[in-house]
Parts: C-alpha cells; structure tokens; sequence
C-alpha cells in the first residue's frame, strides 16, 4: 500500500480562520484544536514582544498624506525613497525603520513637500 502524499493542506481553525499545513492525512479534530491555541499563543506572544511604536504611527500618517493624493502604491513610494516594501510594510503594523530608512524616507517626504 503506498504511502499517503504529503501535500499542503486548507485547515480551517476554530477560529474559522484557514490557514495552510502540510501535512500526509487531514487533521483530527483534536489536532485542529490543538493547532489554533497554538496559533494564538504564537500570536500573543509576538503582540506582546513587538508592540507597536507611537512614533510609527505619526510617520505612517505622514506617508499616507504624501502617497494617496498622488496615486502612488507603497511600492511605488519604497522605489522612490530607496527603501524595501517591507520597511513601509512595517511601519503600517507599528514598527519604526533603522535610522538609514528613516533618513530616506523623511527625505522623501521633505521632496513631496517643499
């Protein structure tokens, strides 16, 4: 009897949340059980470590005032101020860029400005 194919797998958790696992057979629902209080531990532990920087939220404010009125995606914006997607990326979940970003990017919103 062959062995089952260990493939990826839709699981939707207790929180009717779905996320992807890869697994060979589908999940007892224990296991789904087990795996969404996993989830959420995982979760509030990161919450707990990463809280969000009151400084971000200023900065965040600042470029979404300088990119919406002018069409421009995030991507668009990180291209311009010579910075990854993710740094702004992050900044919208709260978190500030390294010094050398944040120099870029104030420097790209200071062009927009004048």
């Amino acid at each position: 009897m062959p062995e089952p194919k260990d493939e990826c797998r839709p699981v939707t958790l207790p929180s009717n949340e779905t996320i992807r696992v890869r697994s060979a057979a589908e999940p007892s629902p224990e296991a789904v059980t087990a795996l969404g209080k996993v989830v959420d531990a995982v979760r509030a532990k990161h919450a707990a470590e990463h809280r969000p920087d009151d400084g971000a939220g200023g900065l965040w404010a600042r470029l979404e005032s300088a990119r919406q009125p002018r069409g421009l995606s995030l991507r668009d914006v990180a291209s311009q101020a010579g910075v990854r997607f993710s740094t702004l990326f992050r900044i919208g979940q709260g978190r500030m860029p390294d010094s050398a970003d944040l120099a870029r990017i104030n420097a790209w919103l200071e062009d927009r400005n004048a």
